[in-house]
């Protein structure tokens, strides 16, 4: 005896590739709280970066004037700037905005070669992540309906 379940109508489907809407299809498509959060902390995070100019401070010349005070910080709170440093450059990552080469080259210069390709890698890949997984959630709709059949 076979028990169907209605829910398992939209995935059944799309594993066969069949064209039935079913009645998800035919309701207006509303935009879900937690995709509007992460949407908006995408457009807020970006537009912060413009509107105060933060690209400014990701510049040789800012390296270069801030050298001092950023090796002292460094040396005086080590964890607190590995931790501070890997938590900007996975933003900096995850949001697609600009400056990975000088926070890359800042990496080299406050941690030394070893640690600073370790802690760059672990930030890049992080924010890679990041990145993918809030494009996944953001966009999996969109793809599955214009591709859906190829997937």
């Amino acid at each position: 005896m076979s028990v169907t379940n209605p829910s398992n109508t939209v995935s059944s489907d799309r594993r066969n590739g069949g064209s039935t809407p079913s009645r998800d299809q035919a309701a207006p498509r509303r935009l879900p709280l937690g995709k509007l959060a992460i949407l908006g902390l995408f457009v807020l995070g970006a537009a912060a970066f413009f509107y105060f100019d933060l690209g400014r401070y990701l510049t040789l010349a800012a390296l270069k004037a801030n050298k001092d005070a950023l090796r002292a910080y460094t040396e005086a709170h080590y964890a607190a700037t590995v931790g501070l440093y890997i938590v900007i450059y996975c933003v900096q990552t995850a949001m697609s905005l600009p400056g990975a080469a000088i926070l890359t080259l800042t990496g080299g210069f406050l941690f030394g070669t070893l640690w600073g390709t370790v802690y760059v890698n672990l930030a890049a890949t992080s924010g890679a992540a990041l990145a993918f997984l809030a494009a996944r959630h953001l966009f999996r709709d969109v793809v599955e309906q214009k591709f859906g059949a190829r997937l």
